[in-house]
């Protein structure tokens, strides 16, 4: 079983309120040398499935791209660079898929060292075992931080594999490919 994925994985902050005070900056580390609104990690050209019981341990301990041979692994930092508390949401979006390779596609996020894995739901219409299903076929994850203190970080580490224990995982999906971002927005947090 082979999926292509083309290009990179981008993360990236849509600013909403200039006028507000709210500012959020993304870095690949956690002393923010370089903050930016947008981050591209490295993609995989090419990839077969696995089990997800075959990744490493200590996935969220590397920042940056730490791609395996078979996985994507992308570790980054989210932080109030604004003048006032907010509203922080994020929302991990499936941007296309080729093939139905989606159906197979697991995402784990690691966000503060809590982890959970999210796959689309199967074929029978019931949560793939050990997953918490995508939101819709767009979006896989969506979460809020209700409270994003000024100078707050949130750490995130993002996995993402072809599942091959996933009857899904079949050879109609070869040469598949899926496009993926993750994007923040912010809110004032005014009255909360």
């Amino acid at each position: 079983m082979l999926f292509a994925e083309t290009g990179s994985f981008t993360v990236k902050f849509i600013p909403s309120d200039y006028e507000s005070g709210v500012a959020i900056s993304l870095s690949e580390t956690e002393s923010f040398e370089d903050p930016t609104v947008m981050l591209n990690a490295d993609g995989t050209v090419n990839m077969t499935n696995i089990s997800g019981h075959w990744l490493p341990a200590g996935l969220d301990s590397v920042d940056g791209s730490h791609n395996g041979e078979n996985y994507i692994a992308y570790t980054f930092y989210a932080k109030n660079t604004g003048n006032e508390a907010c509203v922080l949401k994020e929302e991990f979006k499936i941007e296309s898929a080729v093939k139905g390779a989606d159906a197979a596609i697991r995402v784990r996020i690691y966000k503060n060292g809590r982890e959970t894995t999210y796959a689309k739901m199967s074929a029978e219409g019931i949560p793939e075992y050990g997953t918490t299903p995508f939101v819709s076929d767009t979006v896989a994850y969506s979460g809020t931080t209700e409270r994003f203190e000024t100078e707050q970080i949130n750490k995130y580490t993002l996995v993402i594999w072809l599942e091959g224990d996933d009857p899904e995982c079949l050879d109609n999906i070869r040469g598949g490919n899926v496009k993926m971002s993750m994007t923040f927005a912010a809110d004032s947090a005014r009255g909360n």
